[in-house]
């Protein structure tokens, strides 16, 4: 008991000097312009979303200009429009311009007071090669940890030689109903639902060396404690410039109960490999990191988004892309 009396007051003293340790002045602090631009070379549009950090959520910014560089010729100064999707203190400009592997991009945003000024630089990089999809049915556990029929992928590409290189792989699955709507005259619409979720963890490369069979899940044998929502890996582990990735989503196929006079209904899956610039692939790494660490562990680390932009921060990332679609479900009324 004497043990306890004295060390009680001691931790607290501890505390104590741990929470003046590191004294914090907001005023010290000064905004930043926030420049975040993730372009897909073969969209047609891009967005680029400019900010101000601010003391407790970001602020808007004013009177800022966007100037596009493609290997040192201005070639394009994009227009700020509005942009629904975006978050509302987020300005939006649109991208028109077209990019090839190989081109250095520079983007440029300033103030017109000449307050703020921010700029990032990338190269687009190569197109990735897919050589074939081949396709199963398995059985496997879904999120709501009972069994369930999922089709498995093995995506078989070609690794970029001579080169370090960082890749992405994203599983759409695109249902679509067409269902009679009944009137003074009668029409039919067209719904479509996406998933992007997939399971990656019987995969060697996107689990990081730690992957878990079917077998294992059977048997509650979990070994993989990273989930890579994003699916961004490296060519660090590849054996030779081909490899086999291992990929699976759910095949269940949930009819819309909600709607009636169903004409139709299909459900493909299009397989989208990306070739990214190592900062995209860094800045990924870390929201799968973040994700991870969202459970209740006061012990975990906090994560540090990367930033490629000089001035200011966010980041400035590009991305190449090849892809297959399957169909999987397609009915009709008869």
């Amino acid at each position: 008991m004497k043990k306890y009396i004295i060390i009680i007051p001691i931790l607290l003293l501890l505390l104590t000097a741990c929470t003046n340790e590191i004294p914090f002045n907001e005023k010290d602090t000064e905004s930043k312009m926030v420049v975040n631009a993730l372009i897909n070379t073969d969209c047609l549009e891009n967005r680029i979303f400019i900010s101000l950090t601010g003391k407790y959520d970001i602020e808007t910014i004013k009177d800022v200009s966007v100037n596009l560089y493609v290997n040192g010729v201005l070639k394009e100064m994009p227009e700020s429009i509005a942009d629904s999707s975006s978050y509302p203190k987020v300005k939006s400009f649109l991208v028109k311009s077209t990019f090839k592997p190989g081109d250095k991009v520079k983007i440029e945003a300033s103030t017109k007071d000449g307050k703020y000024h921010a700029w990032g630089e990338e190269t687009v990089p190569d197109r990735p090669s897919i050589i074939k999809i081949d396709t199963a049915s398995v059985r496997m556990k879904n999120k709501y940890d009972s069994y369930s029929h999922f089709l498995r992928f093995k995506v078989t590409f070609k690794d970029i030689p001579d080169k370090d290189s960082y890749y992405r792989i994203i599983v759409e699955n695109k249902k679509t109903c067409v269902f009679l709507v009944k009137g003074l005259t009668e029409r039919e619409e067209t719904v479509n639902s996406y998933d992007y979720s997939f399971v990656s963890r019987e995969d060697v490369v996107l689990t990081d060396g730690r992957p878990t069979t079917v077998d294992d899940e059977e048997n509650g044998i979990s070994t993989t404690s990273y989930s890579n929502t994003y699916g961004v890996f490296d060519d660090s582990r590849f054996l030779n410039s081909e490899y086999t990735m291992t990929v699976s989503q759910d095949n269940t196929s949930s009819s819309y109960y909600y709607y009636e006079n169903i004409k139709r209904e299909s459900i493909s899956v299009t397989i989208y490999l990306q070739c990214i610039s190592k900062a995209e692939y860094y800045y990924l790494q870390a929201l799968n990191r973040s994700i991870d660490n969202s459970d209740d562990d006061i012990l975990s680390e906090p994560v540090h988004l990367p930033t490629n932009i000089n001035g200011g921060i966010g980041i400035l990332g590009f991305s190449t892309e090849n892809s297959r679609t399957i169909q999987t479900f397609n009915w009709n009324a008869q």
